[in-house]
């Protein structure tokens, strides 16, 4: 038996940091002030109330707080002595002096003050300033200092005042103001707001103030090594001793004691010999201060080394909402100085806090902590903590909650659209704004979302306003961008949306949106089409710009977080075109030009202006140049004053000429076919070619349907396939402007003069199939039953209570919901009513019994004979029966019929199935193996579908996914018990990888894909009940390998009918590529107890590590330890998860190799491997004996 001997190594302890040493901080807000003017225009008292302030300021946001005119009395003035358009210190006047009580004695370090402007800024603002500090309550007055102020109108100036003074009292005697000659203002002095940051007063006794880190960083052999500079303050009032000792070498310091007087600094020297190696040491300082007698500083030097990666710190507890008090904490796994920030910058060792024990957490708090080693700092751990205030503690809601907060970084930035630039010229785009989101859901259990409930994502953002017209707003939309640690996009799976890191927050305001749901009703609408739309949750969202607490009346309503229109595996699906433009496809906008870039021009790519085009249209003759506005007489597309062409993806500010030329040439191609009368129909080279007529037609009837103002002139996402290179419309999108109300029996064609649609209604056979897909919609989800449902589920989602804060009364809300009801029940059957309807099946389809009979009647108001098919064919092409009798069905049958006039026309069709075998029920089928990011060759994604059932033959005819991929399958689809079938993204390159011997039902839509960041897979039966719907997840503790390494998620144990929504239901497959239509996992043949390879495992064992008998191995490889830094054992194993028959394994320990008894201790599962295996530990609690054995016990499982 082969055993495993551990012996305890020497243990490495984390360093801690020492103090931090730093004095707190305040914003002080002066408790009187009194002016030595007697006829001061406004008073000095509003100085210091806050007037005209907005936001409230503290020490956090106050550089964002604006101060409002000074008019009506919001700040201070002086009498003019000398009248308009003279210098107020001209004529004869004396300084005006103010003096300041403090609300306590204080050090104070700055003065801040807001300046002085009525609709402009105003020369009467203070210039120069002397400043005296009194800590007797103004009874004396010293330390004179002379400040400036410069001219900052609304804004505020942080004047430092070069030292730390002692105070309960300042004086401020202004010597002069902004006058310039024939300038505004000049003749009086005023100012807006004082305020002053200061300290706690000295104490009473030495006290050391320090930065206990110094760093010489990372230095090449032979570079010279500058001395470093450790600099000491005395922030007490008595003389201050400092001894230092010397430290460990390679560190060296002059160790002569200092004598530091109150309120100064000295310096220590640190320097560095030239020693090779990452160095981490301390310097002990032994003082006076009775508070710290001995002071630890942290030296650190990476000279000719290479630096081992510094672990993340945990920051502990999770972060969240909180209402009192506590204390966070920050450890590292390994040695290190642990440094952090609280006001959202990156901890370093130049700006970072030393950690020296549990943080004070008392209000909101953005704490980030990173681990220091020599020339190394670990990636930054971020915790947000929102400190609930005003009742919102016990605040729940029925939807999930959203928080913004952005920790005092005041309004969020807007570009500033306004009715000026319609066509968005001009408009430069402004940086997202740091701030962090906290999402939590509703419990399943209550319904409810609470404000302390568990959360659901809490992550860093960069947010700014969105929208051109709806920026306007208030409250405003947002965009969103979730951030990893350093600025980077990250994708995050909010609320069980699929993983992505571009968001949007979308506002239903009841002026424009009046049903508060026609923006997310007509996303759903039309993914219920089957088209992408818009995935979204409602939320109810609070957004803190002026720091401090999260309180009531931070709420701004409910929105939609919703999907950012883009290029995404689970968006818009399409390869990212190629630098050289050979490859690949693109996503378009028809929109108001994009804004100037933040940085400003050049963009990266070059441009000096916006980047856009117009096609040529029908006269093929291009009236407008690039990047040029258009003449809407013309008939250059898009023909809108303020609609272009813009890029999307690749962007206008990125986009390389080559790229573009593809583009624009790709437009010209089609449209010399899509207006050449002789080609434009011909059914190899046509238009059809260029343009999914699907895609056009669904995009239109739900335009149609709606009738909103913006439709078709702006907001549009056309988009290029990199697969089949045709033009899709792409999703709808801001459907918030008048939508499913007004007249819903006029207009049958809304807009069809817009775009290509004009052309595209002259084709006859476009209008065919135009007519045909409006029927077989309203036989599904444009029926009214359906969208009237959907308007009262989405409208329970909001609830009256909710649409009374969003600003709308419940008598108005409920009269645009039933208009909106109406609005779709009448247009809808009014468009039914203008085409040749199709002939009525007496079953809608689905599954029946053997022996059905279906009767089919021509109830179209025209005479005629019904012709239908049972062989998937149209009637319309010749080959249907005349209807004389109902039908009778033994087998699983697809009917199609139309009616043919008497004047020889034809209807719309009607289609229908009708499943007369086994359907699947819950519990029947699993997935049992999921190839969704295959290596190399995107097209070999596949799904493998299992029956479970032991006894019954599944009909899984229009058995479909409808979430992840999209696909039906097909009448005469039937699966064996124990039988596997596949559907597959490509199925030439499947073939290509696995052979054509599987047993395949067909490709899913050739714009799905499986999400290689984690999706969400829905499978529903013919009735559309659910079969399977759960979400798979490509990072840990998902199997990493299946994440384009070469693996397939496999089910651990398939017959079983595991939760697929649990990741400890999978493994990775045994080998790569996957294996379709069969099972990969392994039995153990012959005897158990044999070793053919001599390597001390048994064959028994060797199936269990998924290894062979007949290849030596080393059991080290597989079966590990580590001593922990408490004392405990911590013992690893690796096995596989495919090795059928056999128990799961235990470890059994032994001091003498006679006794064993198992560990103390029970598995726990670390991570999946590759080949189907996983690694599990055991962690054995301190003490340990000195010397012990370990063996793996492995028994079979009985049948």
């Amino acid at each position: 038996m082969t055993l495993l001997r551990v012996i305890p190594p020497l243990l490495l302890a984390l360093l801690p940091a020492g103090s931090a040493l730093s004095a707190a901080q305040f914003l002080v807000t002066p408790a009187t002030v009194t002016s030595s003017s007697l006829d001061d225009f406004f008073p000095a008292s509003n100085l210091i109330d806050g007037s005209g302030l907005e936001p409230i300021p503290t020490l956090a946001n106050y550089r964002n707080t604006r101060h409002g005119s000074a008019n009506p009395s919001r700040a201070w003035a002086t009498s003019s002595p000398g009248g308009t358009g003279s210098d107020y210190f001209r004529t004869g006047s004396g300084d005006p002096v103010l003096t300041f009580a403090l609300p306590s004695l204080y050090q104070v370090t700055h003065l801040v003050v807001w300046g002085f402007y009525y609709t402009s800024s105003n020369n009467n603002e203070a210039k120069e300033f002397i400043v005296e500090f009194s800590s007797n309550g103004g009874e004396s007055w010293n330390n004179p200092t002379r400040v400036r102020h410069e001219q900052t109108a609304a804004l505020s100036e942080t004047i430092p005042l070069e030292g730390r003074f002692q105070a309960n009292a300042v004086r401020l005697t202004i010597t002069d103001n902004h006058y310039t000659f024939r300038g505004i203002g000049g003749d009086r002095v005023g100012l807006g707001e004082v305020k002053f940051i200061a300290e706690p007063p000295a104490p009473p006794h030495p006290s050391l103030s320090l930065q206990p880190l110094v760093d010489f960083g990372s230095i090449a052999s032979g570079d010279p090594i500058p001395a470093r500079t450790l600099t000491l303050r005395n922030a007490g009032n008595q003389m201050l001793s400092v001894a230092p000792r010397s430290p460990a070498p390679p560190f060296l310091v002059n160790a002569t004691p200092l004598v530091i007087p109150p309120g100064e600094e000295r310096s220590l020297q640190v320097t560095l010999d030239p020693a090779a190696g990452c160095h981490l040491s301390r310097l002990e300082l032994t003082t006076n201060d009775p508070l710290q007698p001995v002071v630890f500083v942290h030296l650190m030097a990476a000279y000719d080394c290479v630096a081992d990666p510094a672990p993340q710190p945990r920051i502990t507890p999770e972060e969240g909402t909180f209402v009192g008090p506590f204390e966070a904490s920050i450890t590292s796994a390994e040695p290190g100085v642990i440094v952090y920030t609280t006001d959202g910058a990156l901890p370093t060792s130049a700006n970072g806090t030393p950690y020296t024990g549990p943080i004070p957490i008392e209000s909101s708090t953005l704490l980030r902590a990173a681990v220091l080693r020599p020339a190394s700092v670990s990636k930054p751990q971020t915790s947000s903590y929102l400190r609930l205030a005003g009742g919102l503690e016990n605040y729940s809601s029925p939807i999930a909650i959203a928080i913004i907060d952005n920790f005092a970084g005041g309004n969020i930035p807007n570009k500033g659209w306004s009715t000026a630039t319609q066509t968005g010229s001009g408009l430069q785009q402004v940086a997202r704004q740091p701030a962090c989101i906290h999402l939590i859901d509703t419990d399943p259990a209550s319904g409810r979302a609470s404000m302390t409930g568990t959360h659901d994502l809490t992550e860093r953002v960069g947010i700014r306003v969105r929208g051109a017209f709806s920026s306007t707003w208030n409250p405003k939309p947002y965009s969103i961008k979730t951030w990893d640690e350093y600025g980077n996009d990250k994708a995050t799976t909010p609320l069980g949306l699929p993983g992505e890191s571009d968001w949007i927050l979308y506002y239903p305001h009841p002026a424009y949106d009046r049903q508060l749901i026609a923006n997310t009703f007509s996303w759903e609408l039309s993914r219920q089409t089957g088209r992408y739309g818009t995935r979204f949750r409602f939320v109810d969202t609070f957004i803190n710009e002026d720091g401090g607490d999260l309180t009531p009346a931070d709420r701004v309503g409910v929105y939609a977080f919703a999907e950012k229109v883009k290029r995404d595996d689970d968006r818009l699906e399409f390869e990212a075109l190629s630098e050289d433009g050979s490859t690949g496809g693109w996503l378009l906008s028809v929109n108001r030009m994009d804004p100037i870039p933040v940085g400003g021009f050049p963009a990266e790519n070059g441009a000096m202006s916006p980047q856009f085009f117009h096609t040529a249209g029908p006269d093929r003759v291009l009236q407008t140049a690039p990047n040029q506005l258009g003449d809407e007489l013309e008939d250059d597309i898009p023909r809108q004053y303020n609609g272009f062409l813009n890029f999307e993806n690749p962007n206008g500010y990125r986009i390389n000429a080559a790229q573009r030329n593809r583009i624009e040439n790709w437009f010209r191609e089609f449209e010399n076919v899509f207006y050449d009368d002789s080609r434009w129909l011909d059914p190899v080279e046509g238009y059809r070619r260029h343009l999914d007529t699907r895609d056009f037609i669904d995009y239109f009837h739900l335009h149609n349907l709606a009738k909103q103002g913006d439709s078709m002139l702006v907001s549009l996402y056309p988009w290029v396939s990199s697969t089949d290179y045709k033009l899709r419309m792409g999703p709808i999108w801001d459907y918030n402007l008048g939508a499913y109300s007004g007249n819903a029996t006029e207009e049958l064609l809304y807009r069809s003069d817009r775009l290509w649609f004009p052309r595209l209604f002259e084709d006859p056979g476009f209008m065919r199939e135009f007519i045909d897909r409006w029927y077989e919609l309203r036989r599904g989800p444009l029926s009214t039953t359906n969208m009237r449902g959907l308007v009262n589920r989405q409208a329970g989602q909001f609830t009256v209570a909710m649409a009374l804060q969003q600003g709308i009364s419940t008598a108005a809300w409920t009269n645009a919901l039933n208009g909106m009801k109406n609005y779709l029940s009448t247009r809808s059957a009014w468009i039914d009513s203008q085409f040749f309807r199709p002939p009525a099946f007496s079953h809608p389809g689905g599954t029946v019994t053997t022996q059905f009979t279906l009767s089919i009647s021509n109830n179209t108001n025209e005479t005629g004979t019904i012709f239908f098919t049972l062989d998937g064919s149209d009637p319309i092409e010749g080959g249907g029966t005349a209807y004389k009798t109902p039908l009778t069905f033994n087998t699983s049958t697809r009917v199609k019929a139309r009616v043919l006039s008497t004047a020889g026309e034809w209807s719309a069709l009607n289609d229908a199935s009708y499943v007369t075998g086994t359907p699947p029920r819950p519990g029947d089928l699993v997935l049992s193996e999921i190839m969704y990011h295959p290596p190399g060759e995107p097209g070999a994604e596949f799904l493998e579908l299992l029956n479970i059932n032991p006894t019954q033959s599944l009909d899984l005819a229009l058995v479909r996914f409808a979430a992840g991929v999209e696909f039906t399958f097909p009448v005469g689809s039937t699966l064996a018990p124990g039988e596997r079938i596949l559907i597959v993204r490509d199925e030439n390159a499947f073939e290509a990888i696995h052979g054509s011997a599987h047993v395949v039902a067909g490709e899913f839509e050739l714009e799905g894909a499986l999400d290689n960041s984690g999706d969400h897979i829905t499978l529903l039966d013919s009735d559309g009940e659910v079969l399977l719907d759960f979400s798979y997840g490509d990072d840990p503790p998902w199997p990493e390998s299946a994440d384009g390494d070469g693996d397939a998620l496999a089910l651990i144990d398939p017959f079983a009918n595991p939760d697929h929504g649990l990741f400890s239901s999978w493994r990775s497959s045994t080998s790569v590529g996957g294996s379709p239509g069969s099972d990969d996992r392994s039995v153990l043949v012959g005897n158990p107890t044999l070793d053919r390879d001599r390597d001390g495992i048994s064959a028994l064992l060797e199936h269990l590590l998924g290894t062979s008998d007949l290849t030596g191995d080393l059991l080290n490889d597989f079966f590990k330890w580590q001593h922990n830094p408490d004392g405990g054992t911590t013992l690893f194993l690796a096995f596989s998860l495919a090795a059928r028959g056999v128990e799961f394994p235990s470890i059994e320990m032994s001091t003498t190799l006679q006794d064993w008894d198992p560990v103390p201790a029970e598995p726990t599962f670390q991570e999946h491997l590759s080949a189907g295996r996983a690694l599990y530990r055991w962690v054995l609690p301190a003490p340990q004996p000195a010397q012990r054995y370990f063996r793996i016990r492995v028994s079979q499982r009985t049948p």
